[in-house]
């Protein structure tokens, strides 16, 4: 198996860049999900920063080990210590775009990879015209791909509206500014910010 698909250095620094530079997690959380990572740990120090992102706090390393901490999957993440040695990785800030790419095309190359591991059992146990749709079907959603979009998890649907629902209980009221129509006031919240 190439090394090209296990590029683990490149993720490492694209977590140390967005540690360091917490606005470019948005940029990043536009193309990369936690799942592209090839290795579970940075997944779940990656999943952590984008967790503290949507809860409006900043995804520095005393921040994120807090959340996991917090979170109960600090372990997950391979430990206070990784967290921290990442944190303090000496990286090329301009390298950002690489290593962006790099997690991308190389979560893109394992799939492949494994799609063209499986393709000989479904050619042997399904129909050849079946194979040709699935390997089809997931290819271009690989080229389609985008973490805002697609389908979700009825799971990640569910913690989403709890989350909402939460701070709504915990923040009544009209939290963003008023439009002058109290229905759509109380609909909306108020008018805020919008997000990427």
């Amino acid at each position: 198996m190439s090394n090209d698909l296990f590029l683990s250095g490149h993720e490492d620094s694209l977590l140390a860049i967005l540690m360091r530079d917490g606005d470019k997690i948005y940029d990043a959380m536009g193309v990369v999900t936690h799942e592209m990572f090839s290795s579970n740990i940075a997944g779940q120090i990656y999943l952590a920063m984008s967790e503290l992102v949507k809860n409006d706090h900043a995804p520095t390393p005393v921040n994120v080990i807090g959340y996991l901490e917090s979170k109960k999957r600090i372990n997950l993440a391979g430990g206070k210590g990784h967290v921290e040695m990442l944190a303090s990785k000496e990286v090329d800030v301009s390298g950002y775009g690489i290593f962006l790419n790099s997690v991308i095309d190389s979560y893109k190359a394992r799939v492949l990879h494994q799609l063209a591991v499986d393709l000989p059992v479904l050619i042997q146990n399904q129909p050849v015209d079946e194979v040709i749709a699935k390997a089809q079907s997931q290819i271009t959603g690989l080229d389609e791909q985008r973490p805002n979009g697609g389908v979700k998890s009825i799971e990640e649907l569910l913690i989403s509206a709890y989350d909402i629902i939460k701070v709504k209980k915990d923040n009544p009221g009209i939290v963003g500014a008023t439009t002058g129509f109290p229905t759509l006031d109380f609909a909306t919240n108020g008018y805020n910010e919008g997000t990427q």
